[in-house]
């Protein structure tokens, strides 16, 4: 375990050297800190957008850095002949890859967490004295920013275990895809109901067995409707997100595994 969380930690201090990490982050910081400047609209309207902006931007910035980072990192000390080294000590492939996502899913919490703070902050200035249940209100939002991170946390394990078998551009593509299908995967349902073309349908049905439902994890809709965030609601989007993170480790592990270097 001490193996690896070293990688771990090496593996985070490389990501924050990146400029690409500083970036998103300082970026999606002040968009989200100039949320507030929206004083024109209405009350209850300025509150849905504070709050659909927020979490907007930092799911978003969570994603690519997820991505990138996740698609690049073991890629890169293949290239750099690194990995030989690392291997040749007595460190198991297996600490080194839990090494790796762990340094990936640290920094994306460090990603979330400021600009949580930043958003959290923003939605407590423009609210106070307004909603009278603001408390409540910040919970949902906690709920909601623990849900992001989770999500975020699938994107890592699906990018790590494939940058042990493809090139960096191909899994980005691939990770990006997953994405963006996840978060449609309540409408493949519909599809498939309506599609007439029998390939087309098993493709679909195949496409959504897979893909994990992201949608589950993006609650801004719930949200903007005043609808609570409960651990009823909670408890199994996590279970079913631990059950896709294991999957795809150990997926990662065993094609991982076989591969000569």
């Amino acid at each position: 375990m001490r193996t690896t969380m070293v990688i771990a930690w090496n593996t985070f201090h490389e990501a924050v050297r990146r400029r690409v990490f500083l970036i998103i982050l300082i970026f999606g910081m002040i968009a989200i800190g100039n949320s507030n400047f929206f004083s024109f609209m209405s009350t209850g309207e300025e509150e849905k957008f504070i709050t659909d902006f927020g979490l907007g931007a930092i799911l978003l910035s969570g994603m690519l850095i997820s991505v990138f980072l996740g698609a690049y990192l073991i890629p890169a000390e293949m290239e750099r002949k690194t990995i030989f080294t690392i291997l040749a000590k007595p460190v198991d492939r297996l600490h080194f890859l839990l090494g790796k996502f762990f340094g990936v899913i640290i920094t994306v919490f460090v990603n979330v967490v400021m600009m949580g703070a930043v958003f959290l902050l923003a939605f407590y200035l423009k609210q106070r004295g307004v909603d009278p249940h603001i408390g409540m209100s910040l919970m949902n939002l906690v709920k909601a920013l623990v849900l992001i991170y989770v999500e975020l946390v699938v994107l890592c394990s699906i990018a790590i275990a494939v940058s042990v078998v493809a090139s960096v551009a191909f899994n980005i593509v691939l990770t990006m895809f997953i994405y963006f299908a996840g978060h449609i995967s309540s409408s493949f349902q519909h599809l498939i109901e309506h599609t007439e073309q029998s390939w087309v349908e098993a493709m679909l049905r195949i496409t959504y067995f897979f893909i994990p439902k992201l949608d589950n994890f993006d609650v801004r809709e719930r949200l903007l409707i005043g609808e609570p965030v409960g651990l009823n609601y909670m408890i199994p989007t996590l279970g079913n997100a631990a059950i896709f993170i294991l999957i795809a480790l150990l997926l990662g592990y065993l094609f991982f595994y076989d591969r000569e270097f």
